[in-house]
């Protein structure tokens, strides 16, 4: 299963603030000289959307373009193709297992990276996301480093 290990850092990334990551990936992750990766990151607390977007787009160069609820995303699907997707799972108008299989639907369907707090009622609801459709999951909270990695995996492939 593709999952980061969660861990205790929170959301903002502190250990990239302090300088904890060495920057040896920095410049746009592309493909045999393409055009930049374009993600679309569906998140409703601004404090993981921020530190998310950061990662990103200065870390990583990809392009984000972000929604705050799964129907303001599903609206962004249907509107142009995306390399990425990467969403919560409970959020407010659509939660992130509909959008996933929303998303599966596509005719060019992106690679898919869900993410979560936990379940809630007994249910694991990243396990739910694989089983939708998702390709990755990252539970949440996750280090910068995890982030890193989960969407370096997701753009270039590998396990």
């Amino acid at each position: 299963m593709d999952t980061a290990k969660p861990s205790q850092a929170s959301p903002d990334f502190r250990d990239l603030q302090a300088g904890a990551l060495a920057n040896e990936g920095t410049g746009p992750l592309r493909r045999n000289g393409s055009a930049r990766r374009r993600l679309l990151l569906v998140e409703d607390d601004e404090s993981i959307r921020s530190a998310v977007c950061k990662v990103a787009t200065e870390w990583l160069g990809i392009d984000v373009t972000v929604a705050t609820n799964g129907r303001a995303a599903a609206m962004q699907l249907n509107a142009a193709p995306w390399d990425l997707l990467m969403t919560d799972i409970l959020m407010p108008e659509m939660d992130g297992l509909e959008l996933i299989r929303l998303a599966r639907g596509l005719k060019s369907a992106p690679v898919i990276i869900a993410m979560s707090g936990g379940g809630s009622y007994g249910i694991d609801h990243l396990q739910v996301a694989r089983i939708f459709g998702a390709s990755f999951v990252l539970p949440k909270p996750f280090a910068a480093a995890e982030l890193i990695e989960i969407l370096r995996r997701a753009i270039f492939g590998g396990p």
